[in-house]
């Protein structure tokens, strides 16, 4: 990661210059119809239809409620109007280098309400980020993604040791008394 970084163009931009929070749609349950496209909320995915209002992948940001909740969908999807979303038609920076970037900005540090926390989309645009090209933003994305992947492998099988610690003191009874 040294070389990516050391090699990488120093412009510093504001992030409201590289991509747009567009809002998402209401889509109440009852007027769902049935299908393989991915509803989300603030949270995630909190259901299916049967169409997408993004045009391919796309990235959902929290705006009321869990703030700042960074979401990627792999296909067009639905957010929902408790949410931002940008996809391609909304920044030409790499998707997955874009969802990191916004996962590293903290986005839920900027929430300003009193009761339902909501993120406002003109806040987050001033927020600075260095801007690499193309190239290096695919590069970051995909070293980050072997990494993140290498981390989430080590994460359950620390997991499956953990468990079989935990069920460590039952065997050795059960050893004890069946003898």
């Amino acid at each position: 990661m040294c070389e990516v970084v050391s090699y990488m163009e120093k412009r510093i931009v504001e992030l409201g210059e590289i991509c747009k929070f567009e809002y998402g749609t209401n889509l109440p349950g009852r007027i769902r119809v049935p299908g393989a496209v991915p509803v989300y909320g603030s949270n995630g995915v909190i259901g299916t239809h049967s169409t997408a209002i993004t045009s391919g992948p796309t990235i959902i940001i929290g705006r009321k409620g869990s703030i700042g909740e960074i979401h990627q969908s792999n296909q067009p999807c639905w957010p929902i109007d408790t949410t931002y979303f940008i996809d391609e038609s909304f920044t030409d920076c790499d998707l997955d280098w874009l969802t990191y970037q916004l996962i590293h900005l903290n986005l839920c540090r900027l929430n300003k309400a009193s009761g339902v926390p909501g993120l406002n989309r003109e806040d987050a645009y001033k927020l600075e980020v260095i801007l690499p090209s193309i190239e290096q933003q695919r590069s970051i994305a995909a070293y980050l993604k072997a990494q993140l992947t290498i981390v989430e492998e080590a994460r359950i099988a620390a997991k499956a040791q953990l468990q079989e610690i935990e069920q460590l003191p039952s065997r050795l009874l059960a050893q004890a008394f069946e003898t």
